[in-house]
């Protein structure tokens, strides 16, 4: 069985190992199951390293990308639009991913009168052709057991901010590699 949350999963009496992506995943899967073999194995995904963008974009682009849940935090770099707005700092920003919240996070949109700045792209078939777009990458989660898409920026060359969780704080070495900012913040 592959792990990529630490959350409970039942079925895990069944199995005579598991892989955990990350620590956290490992120790909550340590846990439940004490006499489970367990191997941390990082995510796999096909990425190449690039360097990270020389130049900018005349108006600043913000991305983010996940599954348009609650855990995931749009709703609060949502709100955070709204201050980089109230301080005249010029920016746009793209979220690509789809999923249950979308309906009201465009309702958020406009309600914080953020249509002009926001677009929701719905998935990204090619993550890196969105991340090649943008010039900061933003991952607001309140909870992030991992964050494929923290490794996705990295490699894209896309500085990284993310809230620290527990997969990008191990991603991101703790800040070492990218800018962690308290959750809900």
């Amino acid at each position: 069985q592959v792990l990529h949350t630490p959350s409970y999963k039942p079925h895990l009496k069944d199995v005579s190992a598991a892989l955990c992506v990350s620590g956290r995943v490992r120790e909550g899967a340590e846990s439940r199951f004490p006499d489970l073999r367990l191997f941390d194995v990082a995510n796999f995904s096909h990425l190449r390293a690039l360097p990270v963008k020389s130049k900018p974009n005349a108006v600043p682009m913000i991305g983010a990308m996940g599954r348009l849940h609650s855990i995931k935090g749009f709703d609060l770099l949502l709100e955070a639009c709204v201050e980089l707005r109230a301080a005249g700092q010029r920016f746009e920003l793209r979220i690509a991913g789809d999923g249950p919240e979308r309906a009201s996070l465009e309702a958020l949109t406009r309600q914080l009168r953020l249509e002009d700045h926001v677009r929701f792209c719905g998935w990204a078939e090619d993550p890196l052709t969105f991340l090649h777009g943008v010039d900061l990458f933003v991952v607001p989660s309140r909870q992030e057991s991992f964050g494929l898409v923290v490794i996705e920026a990295l490699a894209a060359g896309v500085p990284v901010v993310a809230s620290d969780t527990e997969g990008p704080r191990e991603v991101l070495r703790g800040g070492q590699f990218g800018a962690l900012f308290p959750k809900e913040n």
